[in-house]
């Protein structure tokens, strides 16, 4: 009786983890999503403020 009530608990102890696991790596998708999609198009600027930067004198 002991050791099902344990196991019940791990399972549900992993489940939460995979689920964890789940949302964290939705958030990593859906924060840099906005980023690859509008670089691109701003790629330019980034570029002209890298050379701006680097020139002397």
């Amino acid at each position: 009786m002991k050791k099902s009530y344990i196991s019940r608990i791990t399972v549900a102890v992993k489940e939460e983890q995979i689920m964890l696991a789940e949302s964290k790596y939705s958030v990593i998708i859906m924060s840099s999503a906005p980023v690859l999609l509008f670089y691109p198009f701003i790629r330019k600027y980034f570029v002209k403020g890298v050379m701006i930067g680097s020139i002397k004198g």
